[in-house]
């Protein structure tokens, strides 16, 4: 004798019943709140649920499934209304499910051989009934939001099922979407045969891999918040993932990607023989380090539901490099939004410390970067709409500056690269400001400035920035600070008895300590010559000023050979 068996779905809160009558070896099964007898939705059914991608059809749709059907598992979107009651049309037990039924079956599903494990589920619906041959039935009810009874059951006889959805309530218009699947066969995953970028590991990587990423308007929209993990700010997830990971044997790598939206990235994998209960995770960062056994892993991006990039840039690379700072993601398109138009999105290594800290590194990504990513200015800026940012790194450096022009801004017009998303954009002449992203648009007419402005520095960030043609001053530089700490040491050593002395009673001796040591360090300014260093150090400055201006005059006279060519000017 056969035996049917049923798995019951409950999601959320609410009570969930199935009713199974009158089959052989059949019985009542029933879960209480809270439950969950069936595995959360695995990867391949979230991926594939979304009843708005599916048409939308008349109810009594009729079809013939054989075990083995493809795709697997069938979907039907339906809209209809509940008129029937169930236990004066259909004879069910309302202590068991209690409610109503549309008028026409949503499907009727012709099994001439039967099955030996069938699912079916209404997402959408509080009821679903299924009417079996001979008058017996499946009755599953759930008061849970979202609504998603499902039937799982083994050993479905030959014949035909009538499917039946419905409300608790009389009269009520619902939009529902049933799925049909058989348990015995893999699932079909239509994603799986569309072309992505690919990378394949076998240990950890020796070298970066970087791959692009399209996405157009018609993919943008097909995202849906069940095709992922519930991970950030309610992230859109596309049905196909954006990068496929072939790990051949366990690999240590980090994967990244940029692209124009905030969002999260999701991990599947490794993949399943038969498509089901695909594990995915969220990813706590846009640069991860992940350890992945063998398998394979698909990567894909969630963002919000507003947003529409163009492109998503993904990188494996070693956990223990970063790459070259400018390295140019691989296809960076033409037609890029203006707040896509960013360095950081398309350059996934660059860092706004390396930027700082780097004037041949500016003169390189005014020289480099493509034609899409440059911006302009709408209007003339000043003082009182923008900031300009001369702070080379966390070091302050001092109060004043050497050079105490006023500082110049963008006018309008000048080309522009918008290097974090925020508001830091990079001239032509190497200089930096924080502007507002309202001012930034694209390119109608390109402009550079004649001279090289803002030449303004903290000493120590002037240090930081000096060029190869400084090389001579600053080592006398370090050879005058080398002789003033011997020369300071000499004065300490002269001096040290009569310290060891108070130091022996430090508690008794404070006052004298502190006395004697004030002595010692004037004796050590006068007689080493710090203030003839700091008269050398701020004609230093200057020099180091002036050089710096002459080398970013002559990056700017290239920069404007390149601006004329790229924009025909």
């Amino acid at each position: 004798m056969k035996k049917l068996a049923i798995v019951i779905a409950i999601v959320g809160t609410g009570c969930g019943i199935v009713k199974v009558q009158g089959l052989p070896g059949s019985h009542t099964t029933s879960a209480a709140s809270g439950t969950a007898n069936e595995p959360a939705p695995s990867a391949d059914s979230g991926a594939n649920s979304s009843a708005s991608a599916q048409p939308v059809q008349a109810p009594g749709e009729r079809i013939t499934l054989d075990p083995g059907f493809s795709p697997n598992p069938h979907r039907a979107s339906f809209v209809g209304k509940t008129e029937l009651p169930l236990d004066r049309s259909f004879g069910v037990d309302t202590k068991m499910c209690d409610g109503y039924v549309a008028s026409t079956a949503a499907m009727v599903i012709d099994a001439p051989r039967g099955f030996a494990h069938l699912k079916i589920s209404a997402e959408g619906s509080d009821i679903l009934f299924i009417k079996m041959p001979g008058g017996k039935y499946f009755c599953q009810e759930v008061n849970t939001i979202p609504s998603r009874p499902v039937v799982d059951a083994n050993d479905w006889p030959a014949g035909s099922y009538e499917v039946y959805v419905g409300s608790s309530s009389n009269g009520r218009d619902i939009r529902y979407s049933l799925t049909i699947e058989d348990g015995e066969s893999p699932v079909t995953l239509p994603w799986l045969a569309m072309e992505r970028p690919s990378v394949s590991l076998s240990g950890a990587p020796r070298s970066i891999f970087m791959a692009s990423h399209h996405i157009d308007e018609q993919a943008a929209l097909a995202r849906h918040p069940d095709h992922g993990p519930r991970c950030g700010d309610s992230p859109y997830y596309p049905e196909s993932p954006d990068l496929e990971i072939k790990v051949e044997k366990r690999s240590t790598f980090t994967l990244g990607v940029r692209a124009g939206a905030t969002g999260s990235m999701a991990l599947m994998g490794p993949m399943t023989p038969d498509g089901r209960d695909i594990p995915e995770r969220c990813l706590a960062s846009w640069d991860e380090k992940l350890t992945l056994e063998p398998g394979t892993y698909y990567a894909r991006l969630g963002m919000r539901k507003e947003d529409r990039p163009t492109v998503v840039h993904y990188f494996v690379r070693p956990v223990e490099e970063s790459g070259a700072a400018s390295t140019l993601a691989k296809e960076v398109p033409e037609d890029l939004a203006i707040w896509e138009r960013v360095l950081l999105y398309h350059m996934p290594f660059l860092s706004m410390k390396a930027i700082r800290e780097s004037d041949e590194l500016r003169r390189e990504l005014f020289m480099t970067a493509p034609k899409s990513l440059f911006v302009t200015v709408k209007s003339d800026l000043d003082e009182n709409v923008a900031k300009a940012d001369v702070t080379v790194s966390s070091y302050s450096g001092g109060e004043k500056f050497l050079d105490t022009t006023p500082f110049a801004f963008p006018r309008e017009g000048e080309l522009l690269l918008h290097i974090d998303g925020r508001g830091t954009v990079l001239a032509a002449d190497g200089s930096l400001f924080q502007v507002r992203m309202s001012d930034l648009g694209p390119v109608t007419s390109a402009s550079v400035p004649s001279t090289a402005r803002n030449p303004q520095l903290y000493f120590q960030h002037a240090l930081l920035m000096a060029g190869d043609d400084d090389a001579g001053d600053l080592q006398a530089r370090k050879k005058r600070y080398e002789q003033l700490e011997a020369c300071q040491k000499k004065v300490w050593k002269a001096s040290s008895g009569k310290l060891d002395r108070l130091y022996d009673y430090p508690n008794l001796n404070r006052d004298k300590i502190a006395r004697v040591e004030s002595d010692i360090r004037g004796k050590a300014y006068t007689t080493c010559g710090e203030a003839k260093l700091a008269k050398q150090d701020e004609a230093l400055w200057a020099s180091l000023e002036k050089r710096r201006s002459a080398r970013r005059a002559h990056s700017l006279q290239e920069i404007s050979k390149r601006v004329s060519v790229l924009f025909g000017h």
